[in-house]
């Protein structure tokens, strides 16, 4: 354990790993999959604004946007790795998206790094049906995003929803971060994944 920790943050302090994180952790995906039926999971629309950080030294490196719609819920992942075979993938828009395959989005259990480096901040907005219908054309409209893009290309989605429309593009994960954190009208939590 104290071998990966300290290989992980050598890494780091190289500067391959920040380069390689500095605003996304992903790369571009092309249009490999058709999407499948959409899960269809009970309860209100949705969005989830998800901001993931590396702990030990607090740096927000990637977002993604979970829409919990009435058609089939998706994850909108600009230039992200995520990626399960149960979930297709169009660009960078994962349809039917379960709760299980969600908790695997969050957890990042398939990426290279210990899950005990991982804090995620997330974001709840409960949303009228036709608002994550919106989210969910607004993401698959838009082309695959470059390196480093993700938090550009959540922003521009979510100013054209209402009640988003004040929010300035973000260069970075961190920017949108301090976007969202005041505002009082989203269910805000943050989880620590532990090994």
């Amino acid at each position: 354990m104290q071998m990966k920790r300290r290989s992980f943050l050598t890494l780091l302090a190289l500067g391959g790993g920040a380069n390689m994180l500095a605003g996304c952790a992903g790369a571009v995906h092309g249009r490999a999959e058709a999407p499948g039926p959409g899960y269809r999971g009970g309860g209100a629309s949705r969005l989830r604004t998800v901001i993931f950080e590396i702990a030990p030294i607090g740096f927000a490196f990637h977002t993604g946007l979970i829409i919990h719609g009435p058609d089939g819920h998706v994850l909108y992942d600009p230039a992200g790795f995520w990626h399960d075979p149960r979930a297709p993938r169009v660009d960078d828009v994962s349809h039917g998206l379960t709760p299980e395959l969600e908790r695997s989005y969050l957890s990042r259990d398939e990426n290279w790094v210990p899950t005990e480096y991982w804090r995620v901040h997330l974001f709840d907005d409960e949303v009228a049906p036709d608002v994550a219908r919106l989210a969910t054309e607004l993401s698959q409209a838009r082309a695959p995003a470059a390196f480093g893009a993700c938090a550009w290309n959540i922003s521009a989605v979510l100013q054209e929803l209402p009640g988003y429309e004040d929010l300035n593009f973000a260069l970075l994960p961190e920017d949108l971060l301090r976007q969202l954190q005041p505002r009082t009208d989203l269910r805000y939590s943050l989880e620590q994944f532990a090994a």
